[in-house]
């Protein structure tokens, strides 16, 4: 049977093709070169790139399919560790992957994937954001309020999270810790750590009362100049 002549369409097809010339291994990231394409870079979990030989032959569909999966497979192992230190608000972890160097687009589309699978949801994060900031670093509510702002979160989303937290209870919680360092010394407790309070966002009528109910609960007897 005759064999007919590959067609002007097939030898086009042909000739395009990139030929896998090396493939490198180095620190968890794998290096793919061609001969006629830019190099493909993926981390070494990236299951597509083991299917790749020196020699093969892969057409621009191909490559340009195998770039976008490498792409979002590493956006995907950044978002993964990042999340595995804290939870993240979704604006923050866009802002993170970015600064990583992934594109846009592919931080869009992880993000939105990892927020379909319940990994990352900005309620739960901002109640775990305002539950940690009351528990190791106490400030006030719109303080905190105010940080989950910074981070993307809607003000809805923030005020529910914020909405149990007691600016009395936790200004009094750092004014009691304050008044042991100034036992018997109300005019310098009351200046400094007034100003601590202050700082950590809390009105002057919560902080007033938060130094004075701190300082009458280590039963100290020179107060008379508490006002």
């Amino acid at each position: 049977m005759a064999i007919s002549e590959p067609s002007e369409v097939d030898r086009s097809a042909q000739a395009v093709r990139a030929r896998v010339t090396e493939i490198r291994q180095r620190r968890g990231r794998v290096t793919i070169s061609f001969d006629s394409a830019l190099p493909l870079e993926c981390d070494r979990s990236f299951e597509l790139a083991s299917h790749l030989a020196v020699g093969d032959n892969v057409s621009p569909q191909t490559l340009d399919r195998l770039r976008r999966c490498a792409a979002a497979h590493t956006a995907e192992a950044i978002a993964e560790k990042l999340l595995a230190r804290r939870p993240r608000s979704e604006s923050e972890l866009l802002t993170r992957l970015k600064q990583r160097g992934v594109q846009p687009v592919v931080a869009k589309e992880v993000v939105a994937s990892l927020r379909e699978r319940g990994l990352i949801n900005d309620a739960a994060f901002a109640r775990y954001w305002a539950e940690e900031r009351a528990r190791a670093r106490p400030r006030a509510a719109r303080m905190i309020r105010a940080e989950l702002g910074a981070k993307g979160v809607e003000p809805a989303i923030a005020a529910a999270a914020t909405a149990q937290i007691s600016d009395d209870e936790l200004a009094t919680q750092l004014a009691s810790k304050a008044a042991q360092r100034f036992q018997g010394n109300w005019p310098a407790y009351e200046r400094r750590g007034g100003a601590m309070l202050i700082r950590r966002g809390f009105s002057y009528e919560v902080a007033r009362r938060a130094l004075r109910s701190a300082w009458e609960s280590q039963e100290h007897t020179d107060c008379s100049d508490a006002r």
